[in-house]
């Protein structure tokens, strides 16, 4: 548990949100993924960032999936987020809102 609050908050804490020049309803989420003692980056070849956007009551309203290769970026990411209805991104489950803004 102590793992995931410390991977939780290394993530927030690095993410950063910028407006896409390509997609305006995108936003960018950034940071270093480290292993579970946080001094270690995370190099893994096949990593999956599910992200989702959630009500306050629990209700799923967006998801998406994205798998990237960390192994020579030092464990950093950058991914684009808000990928349109369609997109091979939105996953199973997704209840087709799109980004607004």
């Amino acid at each position: 548990m102590k793992e995931i609050v410390m991977l939780t908050l290394l993530v927030l804490l690095s993410t950063t949100f910028a407006s896409a020049q390509t997609n305006p309803r995108e936003f960018n989420f950034s940071g270093q993924l480290m292993d579970a003692t946080g001094t270690n980056p995370n190099l893994g070849t096949n990593v999956t960032f599910t992200l989702s956007i959630r009500s306050p009551t629990g209700c799923e309203l967006y998801r998406e999936a994205q798998t990237l290769n960390l192994s020579a970026s030092n464990g950093y990411f950058s991914i684009g987020v808000g990928s349109p209805l369609g997109s091979s991104k939105r996953i199973s489950g997704d209840a087709g809102n799109t980004m607004t803004t």
